[in-house]
């Protein structure tokens, strides 16, 4: 596996049971906005990729990234 520079990190994709838990906040979030696709109006990203990765927070507080030793480098975006 190539080293990894500390701009870049493994993206590691949450359990589904993390997955749901994310998104039943979501579903019940003011800032959720159903465009194309459901979408986090606080940090425009779709609800779908917020909750899907572990290095995601939610950007009000609902819940935090999940870090762990398989995550390398910066764990946000």
């Amino acid at each position: 596996m190539p080293k990894l520079n500390e701009h870049e990190y493994k993206i590691i994709s949450t359990t589904e049971e993390e997955r749901l838990r994310r998104l039943s906040f979501c579903d019940s979030c003011e800032h959720d906005k159903t465009l194309d696709q459901p979408t986090c109006l606080q940090c425009a990203c779709p609800i779908t990729f917020v909750t899907q990765f572990e290095f995601k927070t939610c950007p009000i507080g609902k819940y935090q990234a999940i870090v762990t030793g398989k995550q390398i480098g910066r764990a946000h975006v």
